[in-house]
């Protein structure tokens, strides 16, 4: 059935060819960027991949930033999964400087193994959003708008109804978030991605075009249902008439996920309030550490739903989550951990001693029954090798690139002197202790002894220290040991006495902050 048909069809029963009434106009469309940012930004990113809803994007977008005087990047993605992808998006590319738009092609590398053979869409997925965070920190933009829509919100669901995703899965994509996969690229997570349309059916996408005679590419790898699991959803969920009962049709399925959003939503806001108002929570950013008072109990925290409310539970379980990623190394916390901790602290006996480890941390309740402490773990002999970060120096006297050390800081550093060939940050460990007191004795900073003891025998040895190869004065090329160079989050250089956080030592300067929560 023709698309023209198939709207007179379904869409426009009086056989009316007013394809104006489904298309998106500029009001509209207008009111639903609004709605995401509460402003018009001087920059914006937009993502194209050629298909319809990201050219129906880019063609509602040309307007508004005309006329909000708005610069656009527009970021197409070429996956090399097909022969023809590179021509498609060097065509896109030149659509979008006729809209005045800075394209910038991506092309994804997958190395010399090729195309991933097995969980292609998840490996293009991941690949696909971190070429586009460095995309937009290179280009300093900070806001991105997303074509998904409304048979996306539904087949998302789906996908993750089959995954047996728990509800909170369930509310499918939103509206507003951050960027995702941009672990370890520095400036990233300041990203926010938007989705204007997700309330918007595909079809009205393809009436926009239609009307406005926007071109667009096809996918036919889209179209085969054996070719990735959300194609096979997407056959299932357009197969018209539909074999799917109503409960798992799109609009129920869209319904659903915008309930539990809403739920979500509650959830997330009485977690804010119970972190402003309940809660107190300090992180030491040069140790790494972060203490904590909680409430006595989850019990009212609830939504006001009566007695029983269970969202007590879960209100709690957001706070305790949100508190252990100011300061954990992992990537991502598991759910199950985090109903662990909230078991641990609140179904144990105030009288018990508790200590215990979760989400990369060691939790510890101190005197006061109601304060804890939260430490990363000590590092296992992989965890250590994998937090020793070399840095490459040359030429000297120039700033390296920002890097992700250990999950927690962000490390950038400088060499001063073409002899030094390699800077290291690691964790510091036992065998520095002799040197590392000499030093600070040296140049009459001894609280850092007392600081570190303070920490714990093995917390201790989690904190970063810089440190270079030390060369025999006979022969350079040999190597007799490491010096000590600084210890950065402290804000010390062991070669001379500095301020905290930028460094102006005579061999190595560096710059570090400490990660923003996820």
């Amino acid at each position: 059935m023709s698309f023209r048909n198939l709207i007179q069809r379904f869409l426009l029963p009086t056989g009316k060819h007013n394809w104006q009434q489904l298309m998106v106009g500029d009001e509209e469309f207008r009111r639903r960027f609004y709605h995401l940012w509460k402003c018009y930004p001087p920059r914006i990113g937009i993502a194209v991949s050629g298909g319809v809803d990201s050219m129906a994007l880019a063609w509602l977008t040309k307007s508004l930033a005309e006329a909000e005087n708005m610069k656009v990047h527009a970021f197409i993605v070429d996956h090399g999964a097909r022969p023809e992808s590179a021509e498609e998006a060097q065509k896109v590319a030149e659509i979008m400087a006729g809209y005045s738009f800075q394209p910038h092609v991506l092309q994804l590398s997958w190395g010399p193994e090729g195309l991933p053979t097995g969980g292609f869409e998840t490996a293009a997925r991941t690949a696909r959003y971190q070429a586009l965070a460095q995309a937009c920190v290179e280009n300093e933009v900070r806001h991105v708008l997303l074509g998904h829509h409304s048979d996306d919100l539904a087949e998302t669901v789906m996908m993750r109804m089959i995954c047996s995703s728990r509800a909170e899965g369930l509310r499918g994509m939103k509206h507003i978030s951050r960027m995702p996969e941009t672990w370890g690229i520095y400036g990233a997570d300041e990203i926010e991605i938007g989705r204007p349309f997700l309330s918007v059916s595909k079809t009205r996408l393809k009436c926009t075009c239609k009307v406005e005679g926007v071109r667009w590419f096809e996918d036919p790898t889209n179209n085969d249902p054996s070719y990735t699991r959300r194609n096979a959803i997407r056959k299932l969920l357009s197969t018209i008439p539909p074999r799917l009962p109503k409960a798992l049709q799109k609009p129920a399925l869209v319904e659903m996920a915008h309930r539990v959003a809403a739920q979500d939503a509650a959830v997330t806001r009485k977690a804010r309030e119970v972190l402003a108002l309940d809660c107190e929570v300090n992180v030491n950013q040069s140790t790494g550490t972060l203490q904590m008072m909680l409430p006595p109990t989850y019990t009212g925290l609830g939504l006001g739903l009566g007695p029983n409310d269970p969202a007590g539970a879960r209100i709690m379980l957001r706070v305790l989550t949100v508190i252990a990623e100011r300061v954990t190394p992992l990537r991502k916390i598991k759910r199950k951990s985090m109903i662990n901790v909230l078991a641990n602290i609140y179904e144990r006996s105030p009288r018990e001693p508790i200590h215990f480890t979760a989400a990369g941390l060691s939790w510890t309740r101190g005197a006061n029954k109601l304060i804890w402490s939260l430490r990363r773990v000590p590092h296992t002999h992989r965890a250590r090798a994998e937090a020793t970060v070399e840095f490459d120096t040359e030429p000297p006297n120039q700033w390296s690139e920002w890097k992700l050390w250990d999950g927690r800081w962000w490390i950038r550093v400088q060499s001063l002197r073409k002899e030094i060939r390699k800077v290291v940050v690691r964790p510091l460990a036992p065998e520095d202790m002799k040197q590392l007191r000499g030093r600070v004795e040296q140049i009459g900073m001894p609280w850092i002894m007392e600081e570190l003891a303070n920490m714990g025998p093995k917390a201790r040895f989690t904190v970063p220290v810089i440190a270079i190869e030390e060369r025999s004065p006979d022969d350079w090329e040999v190597i007799d040991d490491w010096l000590l160079i600084g210890l950065p989050s402290f804000g010390v250089d062991l070669m001379n006495r500095n301020g905290p956080y930028v460094s102006d030592g005579r061999l190595v300067r560096w710059k570090i902050s400490f990660r923003k929560p996820m």
